[in-house]
C-alpha cells in the first residue's frame, strides 16, 4: 500500500505559512504591566513576525500602542498595524536603527492581542 501523495497546493501552503513577515521587530512595555512585552511578543511571533527585542520603554506613560515605523520600507509597521488592528503608526527613522519597526505597547494592549 503506497502512501498518499500531497497536493503541491498544500505543500506551497505549508511552505508559505512557514515563512516569517519580513523585517525585524522590537517590542517594548510603554504601559508598566508586568508581563506585557512577553505577552505581545509572543502575539506577534504567533503570526509570524521576527521579534528581535523585547524590553521596557523609557517611559511608561503610554495608554495606546504605537507602531514605530523605523526605516524607508514601512511594509513591516504597516503589517503590523493590520496583525494589531491599530492605525497608530509613527514615522521616526534614522539611518542607525537596527529594526524596520518597533511597538511601544499600551495600557490598551490586551484588547489588541486577542
Amino acid at each position: 500500500m503506497s502512501s498518499p501523495v500531497e497536493k503541491p497546493a498544500t505543500v506551497l501552503q505549508a511552505a508559505i505559512s512557514a515563512v516569517p513577515n519580513i523585517g525585524s521587530v522590537e517590542v517594548v512595555n510603554g504601559c508598566g504591566i508586568p508581563g506585557a512585552a512577553t505577552a505581545v511578543t509572543d502575539f506577534l511571533r504567533e503570526h509570524r513576525f521576527d521579534v528581535k527585542s523585547s524590553g521596557n520603554a523609557e517611559s511608561w506613560n503610554y495608554p495606546k500602542t504605537v507602531i514605530v515605523a523605523r526605516v524607508k520600507d514601512e511594509t513591516t509597521a504597516k503589517k503590523l498595524c493590520a496583525a494589531l488592528h491599530t492605525e497608530r503608526l509613527v514615522l521616526m527613522r534614522t539611518e542607525s536603527d537596527i529594526f524596520d519597526a518597533s511597538v511601544i505597547i499600551g495600557k490598551d494592549y490586551g484588547e489588541l492581542i486577542k
